[in-house]
């Protein structure tokens, strides 16, 4: 065998170890755990849905005398907007990643949850990364237009 097709061969064997590794982990936590749901998940959760509570509580729509005399109050709103439609997109996603306890097959359904919180951990990372920067922004925004 020459030495790239063995080098590739052991590459994707590491590959797919490491997937395994991930999947077993997981399935582990998500059945020993009381709610369902992988930890990391869980704390993800909490803090968007807080994070989506302070987002609808600076709402324009919550302050119906809101209005938006300058480009600063604008680009906040349209900050507060975003932010709140990212936190509602990844709660949902995170919903999907649950198992339910009251469930029959509780092992199977862990199972297949823990596959796809393998599979989804990429885009959950990506919006939880996107929504740090929308909120870093908010509070850059929040503290210029204090001065």
């Amino acid at each position: 065998m020459d030495p790239l097709t063995a080098l590739s061969v052991a590459s994707s064997v590491i590959q797919f170890v490491d997937f395994g590794s991930k999947l077993i982990t997981n399935v582990y936590h998500i059945y020993t755990s009381a709610n369902g749901v992988l930890a990391e998940n869980l704390d993800l959760e909490a803090t968007t849905y807080d994070l989506s509570q302070l987002m609808i509580r600076l709402s324009p729509s919550q302050h119906e005398k809101f209005t938006c005399n300058t480009k600063e109050q604008q680009d906040l709103e349209d900050l507060v907007l975003a932010c709140a439609a990212l936190a509602s997109q990844l709660l949902k996603a995170l919903q999907k990643l649950k198992v339910d306890k009251d469930t029959k097959d509780r092992k199977w359904m862990g199972f297949r949850q823990a596959l796809r919180a393998v599979w989804s951990k990429k885009d959950l990372d990506e919006m939880a990364e996107r929504l740090a920067g929308l909120k870093n922004q908010l509070e850059f925004h929040t503290i210029v237009s204090l001065r």
